[in-house]
């Protein structure tokens, strides 16, 4: 897990630790990827916060493949799903729309484009 605050980096160890998975996780300090050096993922997921607009969400979908493992996936939350869907439409051959409602969607991308 990573995040550029302290605060949720704390909330994101107590809640490690809550639900016993302080030994097979990890909390890293990191403005999106910028700490993670080349480690890849399986999953990426996010619910990006929406009052930055592309500020985040550009950076956050252009630069996961290079952070995914071979038939990996970044899953997002989101209040209003157009905008994420453009950028993961943008960066992915493969976009879901996982789960939606009234206030709530889930989306995905698979199989970053070239």
């Amino acid at each position: 897990m990573c995040d550029a605050s302290t605060l949720a980096e704390e909330c994101a160890l107590r809640n490690a630790e809550a639900n016993g998975l302080a030994g097979r996780s990890e909390v890293v300090l990191s403005d999106l990827y910028d700490e993670l050096g080349d480690e890849r993922f399986d999953l990426i997921t996010s619910n990006p916060p929406f009052h930055e607009g592309s500020a985040v969400l550009e950076p956050l979908v252009e630069r996961s493949s290079q952070h995914l493992a071979p038939g990996g996936r970044i899953v997002l939350v989101c209040m209003r799903p157009e905008p994420y869907l453009q950028a993961l439409e943008r960066a992915y051959r493969e976009v879901q729309i996982l789960r939606a409602d009234e206030t709530y969607s889930v989306i995905s991308g698979r199989d970053p484009k070239p």
